[in-house]
């Protein structure tokens, strides 16, 4: 094996628009080995043109649904898996989450958000977080 080769680690990409914890999370998911792009937005998520292995969707994206975007993502083949960190969203959409990924309350420390996003990138079936909202 050329000993110049390195193995990549995990691509995540993650969009909340709370600026603060979408650095936390950032900041969490490298120490935990991954290469990780944050953005704020629901466009500059679409702009971007790397494939990720993980996306993590804030439900509620300002004007935008996280859900629809997951969707979107995971349907196109940009995202492979996808988690939710939340804080609170409609039933309605709560439901549509959890079909397309586990979800984490931002009520929960987000070092279960990192544990949960670990175990799918392994294979695990994580599951999600009680009470949301």
């Amino acid at each position: 094996m050329n000993s110049h080769l390195r193995l990549r680690n995990p691509l995540a990409l993650v969009i909340d628009d709370d600026r603060i914890l979408l650095e936390v999370v950032k900041r969490l998911l490298a120490r935990a080995g991954l290469d990780v792009t944050a953005v704020p937005s629901a466009a500059q998520a679409r702009a971007r043109t790397e494939r990720f292995q993980v996306g993590v969707f804030d439900i509620e994206l300002g004007g935008e649904c996280g859900v629809d975007l997951a969707a979107e993502m995971v349907g196109s083949g940009q995202v492979q898996a996808a988690v939710f960190f939340t804080g609170g969203a409609s039933e309605a959409k709560l439901a549509r989450a959890t079909r397309l990924g586990p979800v984490v309350s931002k009520g929960e420390h987000p070092k279960r958000l990192v544990e949960v996003v670990v175990e799918l990138l392994h294979g695990d079936q994580p599951q999600s977080s009680g009470q949301v909202g």
